[in-house]
């Protein structure tokens, strides 16, 4: 028997080449409102509940410290400095829960399970899963040479030839997953292949959440995948 290496079996895991929407079952009995679709273990059967992906310090909490900060800085400017010290040992508390990748795939995960389960109602479907009709959505995970899993995206019109080629890069702090992705589906449908990659440190790519050690490494990164998928078939001369 062989049995396959644990990174060999990862990859295969989670390269998923083309996202489709699960087809209704056909048992009548599991036929619902939500495409004959089970909910998945870990999501409740009352919809659109997101408590469990909040942030743990609430938007109401940081301004109140705001405020409480700029009062204590005008009756004493020096109390700055404490809090700068206070600061910098607690926030890296807050980016724990998805400071990992595991966890930011993990997240993604139960985003795509809810809204596969909520179905085109969803208000994050119709982002998560655009019309096959219109655009065919490719997501594989390409390894740079320091072995390092990273996110890749790439958008082609379903129903037109390809004209052009886009090769996008989002910003610091950013991703090329999400809203991204909806918005530049309006180029796909006029016929530009979109290609994006997420850097390291940034949506579901290897690497702690937003630290870029080394940005030349970076830099060539995104150009070596860049001139890798350029030399598609389908992108050649375009």
């Amino acid at each position: 028997t062989t049995v396959a290496h644990p990174k060999t079996a990862l990859l295969n895991e989670m390269n998923t080449t083309t996202l489709k929407k699960t087809e209704s079952s056909t048992n009548p009995a599991s036929t619902n409102n939500h495409n004959g679709l089970v909910p998945p273990p870990d999501v409740p059967l009352v919809e659109h509940d997101w408590e469990s992906l909040k942030p743990r310090i609430s938007s109401t909490t940081i301004l109140a410290a705001g405020f409480f900060i700029y009062a204590c800085a005008i009756i004493w400017p020096p109390i700055l400095l404490l809090f700068t010290y206070l600061l910098s040992k607690f926030i890296p508390y807050c980016f724990l829960c998805n400071d990992e990748a595991v966890s930011r795939r993990k997240l993604w995960k139960k985003m795509e399970a809810r809204a596969k389960y909520g179905g085109p109602n969803d208000e994050h479907y119709k982002i998560l899963f655009p019309n096959e009709k219109e655009v065919i959505l490719e997501e594989k995970y390409w390894v740079n040479e320091r072995g390092m899993c990273l996110m890749t995206s790439i958008m082609t019109p379903a129903d037109k030839d390809i004209e052009a080629v886009l090769c996008f890069c989002h910003g610091y702090m950013d991703n090329q997953s999400f809203l991204k992705r909806y918005e530049y589906q309006r180029l796909v449908k006029r016929g530009i292949a979109f290609v994006s990659i997420e850097y390291e440190g940034h949506g579901r790519s290897d690497g702690h959440l937003c630290y870029i050690p080394k940005w030349d490494n970076m830099i060539q990164d995104v150009l070596s995948y860049f001139q890798e998928t350029c030399n598609d078939p389908r992108f050649q001369g375009k």
